[in-house]
Formats: structure tokens, C-alpha cells, sequence
């Protein structure tokens, strides 16, 4: 089955233009993600220095955890989308004091960190922490006092909304992909059908030839490589067709001069047949016409 440049060029146009918008789109959402998810890991390393700033110094643990409590209770209006736990050593939770939190633990690398490094925590990846259906980012900063980490401020930040966003840019990027082969398709055909149109008549015109049909030369349609390929095909068009009048008057003149002779003259093909007599050997040897 014999496939048309048109719709091949058609297709590698589309195939490009989907390349393009897969790999433009795929950073597109990476580049959201990533900074949406850095958007709310700032805010929450800002309310978890905004506890840390808000407890007292040079106090003992336990002044510290009381003051604790009443400035996670002061500063719960600033927790939108975020929670915020004082932890132990064992890494259990140990404020805010609820039941929900009762035996609770955060075993995970921010925390080890602040408990280890103290500050230093923030410099490794954020945790991955899944509590029901939603996603938080954990964060961690120590606590020291005299210069020993006592407990650790943890935050976990809502990431859900960040996943949400990336379904919605991804369903917007898959839509435009969509709307884009449409356009790429029809602009495409007309791409293609530019550069084949000079194609088709060539190749029309080659027809044309092979029946004899050399007199008609054929439309210049641009000025570029196809178009200096027209123009040298009707050059040569014309050069045959001169070549092929200036064969035929030879003829015609050969012709009328054997016509005229008065001697005989037969021509016998490589096989000995005869292929040509004047008349004046018709006369001499009474051959048939």
C-alpha cells in the first residue's frame, strides 16, 4: 500500500509538535510542583520559628513546656493548613495534649536530625508523612537548653492542595495537548500540501512526457530548491522536444530522399528481415507494399 509524503510529512509534523508539548508540559508541572511544595515548606519553617521565637530562655523544661502550651494555644489562628507538636526525646508527642495524640510518635528523619544536630535538621529533605487521605511535608527544629536539645518543635504542612493543583494543571496540559494536534494536523495538511503541490505536478508532468506531450511547460510555483527543479524540468523538456523535431526533420528529409531515388534500397534488420524498401526496389524486385 503505497503511503503519501503529504501525509507523512502531516504526521511527523504532528509527532513533533506532541514531543514538544510532552516535554514542555512535563517541566511545566515539576517546576508547579516543586514550587508549590516550597512555598509551604517556608511557611511552615516560619511557624515553627514563630513558636521558637515566642518560648522563653534560659528557662527550665519544664517552665519551657508550659510556656509551650500557652503559645500553641496563643498562635493556633496562625496553624491554617498546618499542625504543630512538641515532641520528647523518644520522639513521642508530648503537646498539644488530646487524646487524638495520645501514644503518637513521629519516627522520622527531620526529627532524628533536630534531636541529633539540633537546627541543622532543615538542611535534609523534608518527611513524607500520610495521615488518613492527606499528605504533609514534616519539618523539625531542636529545642536546646544549655546547649542540649530537650524536645523538638514538628510541623507538618498540608500538601494535599499541592497534589490537587498538579491533577488540575495535568488535566489543562493533556487538554491543550489535545487542542494542539487538532491545530498541528490542519496546519500540517496545509504545510504539506505546500510543498507537495510542485511534487504532484512534476510528477504529472513526467506522465505527460512519457506520452509524447513535451510541449507544455509546466507552473513555477516558488523560488526555492522545487523551484529550480521545475524550471530545469521544463529546460529539459525542451531540449528533448527540440532534439526530437530536429530527429523527426532528419527523417521526414531521409525519407523524401529515398522516396525519390531511382535505385533500389533495402534495409534488413540484425535478423535479416526486411524492415524497409523504396519504392523504386518495389518496382525492381515486385515486392508487395
Amino acid at each position: 500500500m503505497r503511503t503519501s509524503i503529504r501525509w507523512r510529512l502531516v504526521m511527523m509534523y504532528v509527532m513533533l509538535v506532541v514531543i514538544v508539548m510532552m516535554v514542555s508540559g512535563t517541566m511545566i508541572v515539576v517546576m508547579i510542583r516543586e514550587n508549590e511544595e516550597q512555598d509551604v515548606q517556608d511557611e511552615l519553617q516560619i511557624t515553627i520559628e514563630l513558636v521558637k521565637e515566642n518560648l522563653p530562655e534560659n528557662a527550665s523544661e519544664e517552665q519551657m513546656l508550659i510556656e509551650a502550651e500557652k503559645v500553641l494555644v496563643d498562635l493556633k489562628a496562625n496553624f491554617f493548613n498546618k499542625r504543630i507538636y512538641i515532641l520528647d526525646r523518644q520522639q513521642k508527642v508530648i503537646l498539644p495534649l488530646d487524646e487524638a495524640n495520645q501514644d503518637k510518635r513521629f519516627p522520622y528523619a527531620q526529627v532524628h536530625k533536630a534531636l541529633t544536630q539540633g537546627g541543622e535538621a532543615r538542611l535534609i529533605e523534608a518527611d513524607d508523612v500520610t495521615e488518613g487521605d492527606k499528605k504533609y511535608m514534616g519539618l523539625a527544629e531542636g529545642v536546646e537548653i544549655d546547649g542540649k536539645v530537650v524536645f523538638v518543635i514538628y510541623g507538618l504542612g498540608d500538601i494535599s492542595s499541592v497534589q490537587e493543583k498538579t491533577i488540575e494543571t495535568i488535566e489543562i496540559i493533556v487538554m491543550s495537548i489535545a487542542m494542539a494536534l487538532v491545530v498541528a494536523a490542519l496546519l500540517g495538511y496545509v504545510f504539506a500540501e505546500f510543498l507537495t503541490k510542485p511534487i504532484s505536478a512534476l510528477s504529472a508532468k513526467a506522465r505527460d512526457m512519457a506520452r509524447g506531450q513535451l510541449d507544455k511547460p509546466m507552473k513555477v510555483y516558488s523560488s526555492d530548491e522545487i523551484g529550480e527543479l521545475t524550471t530545469n524540468f521544463n529546460k529539459m523538456a525542451k531540449s528533448l522536444n527540440d532534439t526530437l523535431d530536429e530527429i523527426t526533420s532528419e527523417k521526414n528529409k531521409l525519407e523524401i530522399v529515398f522516396e525519390h531515388m531511382t535505385d533500389g534500397i533495402l534495409v534488413f534488420d540484425r535478423m535479416g528481415v526486411m524492415i524497409h524498401a523504396n519504392p523504386a526496389s518495389n518496382e525492381m524486385l515486385r515486392l508487395d507494399k
